[in-house]
């Protein structure tokens, strides 16, 4: 378990992948202190006590994405027993919408060639790696650049305070807003 601007965030893997993260804490408001000011010095060296490579890379690389804006996750997952074909298709096609930008799940669905909405919007909610694979990015609506949010699985502000963050690592955002 791990500690984040956004709440705690406990990851299940073993040497070779990561099969899971979700939100300890989960809740449509905000735990009383969050979001808060995190020392990353104190995850990348919690990252440096851990043993098992996977959960020290995948400690690292979640503390690069609040701590630096890092964009991208090199870590290997592995949905094996989570979700039907489709969950997993649309859980790959979540990896590949590009940092800062948001799409609808309609997109999705088009994308994948698929009339069932219902059907993607159950798989972005099931997401088994939230923050790594971004479902946050996945809005109700977009309109210019305030887009309707929608719900999400870790709670709406979890939600916004994400992609907050990756408009004012993109520059296009102020810091003081979020």
């Amino acid at each position: 378990v791990m500690d984040t601007p956004i709440g705690k965030i406990k990851i299940t893997a073993d040497k070779k992948a990561v099969y899971k993260t979700e939100f300890v804490e989960i809740g449509e408001t905000a735990p009383t202190g969050y979001p808060k000011v995190i020392n990353f010095a104190v995850m990348y060296l919690q990252a440096a006590k851990t043993t098992n490579f996977m959960l020290k890379q995948a400690i690292k690389e979640i503390a690069a994405y609040f701590d630096q804006g890092a964009r991208t996750f090199e870590l290997p997952l592995n949905f094996e027993g989570q979700g039907n074909a489709l969950q997993q298709e649309v859980w790959d096609m979540l990896r590949t919408i590009p940092y800062g930008v948001t799409v609808t799940a309609a997109d999705i669905a088009r994308y994948l060639e698929t009339e069932d909405l219902n059907a993607v919007n159950e798989a972005i909610d099931l997401n088994p790696l939230p923050v790594i694979i971004p479902s946050h990015r996945v809005v109700e609506a977009v309109m210019g650049k305030n887009p309707e949010l929608g719900s999400y699985a870790g709670g709406k502000w979890r939600k916004e305070w994400m992609l907050n963050h990756e408009r004012v690592a993109m520059g296009r955002l102020k810091r003081d807003i979020i």
